[in-house]
């Protein structure tokens, strides 16, 4: 849904008068109720329904308020906190990537270092064998 309920409803935002909310409610219920518009309209009214009846579920008593605006608060902060944490996380995996490419370096000098050394064994092995013939 597009707006808060509270701007749906056309009334100020965090109103804590369920009269107040009922009435803006029924006012633009009875204004935007799809029997009661023509044809062209009937598919912009429904839409429109639908929202009223989404906001008014929203916000209609104490406690549902209560949910909504914490869900509201709660989605702003995940937000922020989202972009936060994929920052972090892209700056963390870079880290792990340039460390593994490191780790993958040390491991390919080591086994060149160690094939090399094998090779040189090998070498000294077959010059002693020739040599004792």
């Amino acid at each position: 849904m597009t707006g808060s309920a509270y701007d749906v409803l056309q009334v100020p935002i965090n109103c804590d008068d369920d009269e107040l909310i009922r009435k803006n409610y029924k006012k633009l219920a009875l204004q935007h109720h799809p029997d009661r518009n023509t044809d062209e309209n009937k598919v912009e009214s429904e839409s429109k329904m639908k929202q009223l009846n989404w906001a008014y579920d929203k916000i209609k008593n104490i406690q549902s308020r209560q949910s909504y605006n914490i869900q509201n608060t709660f989605e702003q902060l995940n937000a922020d906190e989202q972009d936060i944490y994929m920052d972090a996380f892209l700056e963390g995996f870079g880290k792990t990537m340039m460390v593994g490419a490191a780790v993958v370096a040390a491991f390919d000098i080591g086994l060149l270092v160690f094939k090399l050394i094998k090779k040189a064994k090998q070498k000294k092995n077959d010059k002693d064998k020739k040599e004792e013939e």
